[in-house]
């Protein structure tokens, strides 16, 4: 605190102000590597203040309703029960709740006017939905008139691209309706909900008694509920929380979906404030390197206040008081720019929201912006202000080549990395809420820069032990710049090898994801993949497919069942066991398993024996199970499962644990049992096939379709085609944010070339007073810069490829196959910039004449 003491005394303050009048363009240069970073922070932290609003404000639309009660299976009548005590509920005996119900499934849909097909989401209503909120439609209102006069909405997306209009018809089952409107959007919805398919809402009365919901169809019934005023809901959802337990029914609240979206409107914003933070650290460690450029430059002053009696104190004030100044000047620009970069992010992320964005200017966010720019700038600045404060009176007599933190004792640099590194970690942590990702974040963060500045010391060490005699003049001089005094190779390998890191592993790590959608070949992809289709119906099918010239790749059987027992205990044991590990969904869910005498090409044994056949179940029945999930369940080789196979009970052993790849194009299973035992079963079959033509799929779909209406057709190509889209535009959003990392090591070029264009100048007029030309001093500049743009972004993909190496190995479990070609093409306009802007900033060398510049800098 005593070496803070002058900074609240109005002499350091004059003394700082006078000093930086007359290069405040120069100083707010240095700075402007912190613009980009604070922009990005006070942009993320505004939106995810507006995602916050906007959830509040339009919390009854996100649901619809006041309470949600959802099943895979017709309600039972116990929730039955529930329900009609809410349906009288009101705060007058004439005045019931109101009540809405529907079903959920995936069906084809079928378009005579485009004579095309589609696998689509219905949802067959009855009553209003929502209650909150509008269904938006084009023409308008027809959502309120879709079930009085049956017809059908629409997704306009699918209408679209069809060329269909309203009065247009659509099949659904073997029921034909017109198409009252196009379906723009739907309360608490995005454009994901439409990934899978289509969206389309149709009365309910269609669907009753239709073949579309057998056996084997996903359904999904729900029930919607306006309550009054005066209802009690946490009482409600009190009563309802045991009953949906025991009967595997979910209920979903507008306090409970305001909290999901929240969760999701968390997770975005620390995923996107982790990408500004990286900015903002990269600034600041190009104001950290410009300062200490400029406080080398300051040294003979210091020493001269010094001789003059000011102490180190007073001197330590001044210049944190410039430093603060400029820090602040560059965080409010930043902020600036951040609130009009807060304006395109929900045009950016418009089709990942269920909601429009309410936005409004968040002055918490840009207090805590500027506060957090300035206070970082500062903080990585300590060095060589500290630095400044030891400066010796007798550094007037001595050359000022030493660093600018060489007067500082090992004890000093090792408290402040003490100091910056727990204050680093609390940063990332507030930002991601994770303190594992913090301490990963931030020791990977120290791991490449170590590997860059080890880099940068190697490359000078490396240099200075060639022979440069043999090498054309300007390339001997080029590569002495490297470690000459005053060099910068150190903070610029740094400054665009981190850029270069961040955009490396956002870019490979995105290409290798969107691979794994492309790795099949065109002959091992099927064309069409045919689920629900019933046992009756599957020598038809497979002979219409026949006859159409298509080839069945699999024709698999499908049996669902649930868990009842695991090493004889039950479920309910295990769900009321406190302690347990086991994810209730694990426990709870339908499991879908085939059997069959042999295995595929998807799929390894790693333990045990697989049993081919067995003959019937009156013994244990041998299975086997993948890795997935035994690690979920908890259970090895040998272990017992009982399955309730509708109503039947089959034990079983775990007699095998394979390896499943779950990313080829084929049904594959967690669970899989022998031949002989589940052939009796309740069950449906999933074929995949291929055919030779576009024209050829789209016929063979129709007929399937037209023949069977239960059964549901994909169009891979379709299917694919989207999942690329939609990737696309997550790429995009990532790509933007690490925009702002790349441009801050420009920023941090710009301002680290422009801090040391004094010495610079003065070199190259020395060279040119000796008889160097203009041609020779240029390309001795454009040598010096092809070499350190060329190894910092080479030293950046390096790096990049070995992080992207171990997320795809031990994250993402996929291998690591990258295509470098666009990063190659980013690398060369990256190190052509470098070379420009090394160039540009000694524009001063050739507009004057030598003496006239050594005037102007001894001046």
């Amino acid at each position: 605190m005593k070496r803070l003491r002058p900074f609240f005394s109005s002499y350091p303050w004059r003394m700082a102000i006078r000093d930086a009048k007359p290069q405040w363009k120069s100083l707010l240069l240095y700075v402007s590597s912190v613009i980009a970073g604070v922009a990005a922070l006070v942009a993320i932290l505004s939106f995810r203040s507006d995602l916050l609003l906007t959830i509040d404000r339009q919390a009854l639309e996100l649901l619809g309703s006041d309470l949600e009660i959802r099943s895979s299976q017709p309600f039972p009548a116990e929730i039955t029960a529930f329900a009609d005590s809410l349906i009288t509920l009101g705060a007058e005996p004439n005045q019931p709740g109101h009540t809405t119900t529907s079903v959920e499934f995936s069906s084809m849909a079928f378009f005579p006017t485009a004579n095309q097909s589609r696998l689509a989401q219905v949802r067959a209503f009855e009553g209003t939905w929502p209650v909150y909120g509008t269904l938006e439609t084009l023409p308008d209102g027809a959502a309120d008139t879709y079930q009085s006069v049956p017809s059908a909405l629409v997704e306009s997306s699918l209408m679209d691209q069809l060329g269909l209009s309203p009065g247009d018809s659509v099949r659904i089952g073997t029921t034909m309706l017109p198409i009252s409107a196009a379906l723009i959007s739907v309360p608490g919805e995005s454009e994901v909900f439409s990934f899978l398919g289509p969206r389309i809402f149709i009365p309910q009365d269609i669907v009753r008694g239709s073949p579309l919901l057998q056996r084997g169809s996903r359904v999904t019934y729900k029930q919607f509920f306006t309550l009054p005023e005066t209802a009690n809901l946490q009482k409600i959802t009190t009563d309802l929380r045991p009953l949906a337990r025991e009967h595997r029914v979910r209920f979903d609240t507008v306090e409970s979906r305001k909290e999901d979206f929240r969760e999701v409107a968390d997770n975005l914003s620390r995923f996107l404030g982790l990408i500004g933070f990286i900015a903002l650290l990269l600034g600041s460690l190009g104001v950290a390197g410009s300062f200490f450029v400029y406080m080398k430059k300051k040294i003979p002053a210091i020493a001269t206040l010094r001789c003059l009696g000011a102490d180190a104190s007073t001197l330590f004030s001044i210049f944190l008081i410039q430093v603060l100044l400029m820090g602040l000047a560059g965080s409010a620009i930043g902020a600036l720019i951040g609130i009009a970069i807060q304006q395109l992010f929900p045009l950016l992320l418009a089709s990942f929201l269920p909601f429009g964005i309410v936005q409004s200017i968040s002055l918490p966010s840009i207090a805590l912006g500027i506060l957090t720019g300035t206070g970082i700038s500062a903080l990585f600045s300590l060095l060589p202000l500290l630095s400044a404060s030891r400066t010796s009176p007798m550094r007037t007599l001595r050359s000022a080549d030493a660093s600018a933190a060489s007067n500082l004792p090992r004890s000093v640099k090792v408290a402040y990395g003490a100091f910056i590194i727990p204050l680093l970690l609390l940063l990332v942590a507030s930002l991601t809420g994770s303190w594992l990702t913090s301490l990963v974040f931030v020791l990977a963060l120290a791991i490449s820069i170590s590997a860059l500045w080890i880099t940068a010391r190697l490359l000078m060490n490396g240099v200075k032990t060639l022979s440069l005699r043999s090498l054309p003049y300007v390339w001997r001089q080029g590569l002495a710049n490297l470690f000459r005094p005053n060099n910068q190779t150190t903070l610029l390998l740094v400054a665009i090898g981190m850029g270069m890191l961040l955009i490396g592993t956002l870019y490979l790590t995105q290409d290798m994801l969107l691979g794994q959608i492309t790795t099949q070949t065109d002959e091992e992809l099927p064309d069409l993949v045919l689920f629900d289709v019933q046992p009756d119906q599957n020598e038809d099918l497979l002979r219409r497919i026949d006859e159409n010239g298509g080839r069945v790749l699999a024709n698999v059987p499908i049996v669902t069942m649930r868990l009842s027992e695991i090493n004889g205990v039950t479920m309910a044991e295990i769900l009321a066991d406190s302690a347990r590990t086991i994810e209730r969904w694990v426990l709870n869910r339908e499991y879908r398993v085939t059997y069959r005498d042999s295995l595929t090409e998807s799929e390894t044994i790693l333990e045990g024996e697989w049993v081919s056949r067995v003959e019937g179940f009156s013994e244990v029945v041998p299975i086997s199970v993948s890795d997935d999930i035994t690690e979920e369940l908890q259970v090895g080789l040998g272990d017992s499962l009982l399955f309730n196979v509708q109503g039947v009970p089959i034990a079983t052993k775990i007699a095998s644990i394979r390896r499943v790849n779950f990313q080829r194009p084929e049904p594959n299973f967690f669970v899989l049992f022998p031949a002989g035992v589940l052939e009796p079963a309740p069950q449906f079959f999933a074929t995949t096939l291929v055919t030779s033509t576009r024209e050829q799929t789209a016929t063979l779909q129709n007929e399937i379709t037209t023949a069977f209406p239960n059964v549901s057709a994909l169009d891979t190509r379709i299917a694919l085609d989207s999942v690329r889209s939609f990737l696309d535009k997550i790429a995009a959003a990532i790509q933007f944010m690490s925009f702002f990392s790349i441009l801050t090591g420009f920023f941090v070029l710009i301002s680290s070339i422009a801090m040391t264009q004094r010495q610079r100048v003065r070199e190259s007029v020395l060279l040119r007073t000796l008889g160097g030309n203009k041609w020779q001093v240029s390309s001795i500049l454009s040598v010096e810069y092809l070499l350190l743009g060329s190894l910092a972004v080479l030293t950046g993909l390096l790096l990049a490829g070995l992080i992207s190496w171990g997320l795809a190995g031990f994250y993402f479990d996929i291998a690591f196959t990258p295509a470098p070609g666009p990063l190659l093409g980013i690398s060369l306009v990256i190190i052509l910039i470098s070379l420009l802007i090394g160039r540009v900033a000694s524009r001063a060398i050739f507009r004057h004449a030598p003496n006239e510049i050594l005037r102007m800098q001894n001046g």
